[in-house]
């Protein structure tokens, strides 16, 4: 009597598929309690929204127009000048702006007039708060410089942004950072 060297096909792919699951739910298990551990939670009621920001870094609601919460890191020593830092603006949309595509454009628009010698580079689509939205990356020319990444989308007549600040040296450890705040985002209204 001869053995069968290969097991039932469909067993076989079953038990992959199995094996993949269970991977999967541990790799994003593991996320969620590293998002618990590493990150806090700020909620703002009045706003509709809610974010996850590094458990290191401090919270700041002052009044700049459109500003929601801004999230400033730690120095890093005594001569870290400048402190990375996110903050969460909204602004009603007028008719000319109401798309998505309207204000990445504008945005873009605003940004290179203000800051001399960026380099933009083009809009990434990504989803934010299960909404569709753009990632923009500005650059300083000068390789030591700045970056300011821009997440936005737009919610009934409004749009949102989220704004990261910082050098771009800071802006290489940074990206799971940002990345992990867009994620947690969630808008109520």
């Amino acid at each position: 009597m001869e053995k069968k060297s290969a097991g039932n096909p469909k067993v076989v792919i079953l038990l992959v598929l199995i094996s993949f699951c269970f991977i999967a739910v541990l790799v994003f298990g593991g996320w969620l309690v590293s998002l618990e551990l590493q990150y806090k939670t700020y909620f703002n009621e009045k706003n509709g929204f809610r974010i996850k920001y590094p458990k290191t870094w401090t919270v700041s609601t002052k009044a700049i127009p459109g500003m929601i919460a801004g999230f400033v890191s730690p120095k890093e020593g005594p001569l870290d000048l400048f402190l990375e830092n996110v903050a969460v603006t909204s602004t009603e949309l007028s008719a000319e702006l109401a798309t998505l595509d309207k204000y990445a454009d504008a945005t873009v628009q605003q940004m290179t007039s203000v800051f001399k010698n960026l380099q933009v580079s083009k809009p990434v689509e990504v989803e934010m708060s299960g909404h569709p939205g753009k990632k923009i990356v500005l650059k300083s020319a000068d390789n030591g410089g700045s970056v300011i990444v821009i997440y936005a989308f737009v919610f009934q007549k409004k749009a949102y942004n989220i704004t990261y600040m910082g050098s771009a040296r800071s802006y290489v450890k940074d990206q799971r950072i940002i990345r992990d705040m867009i994620y947690s985002l969630k808008v109520f209204f």
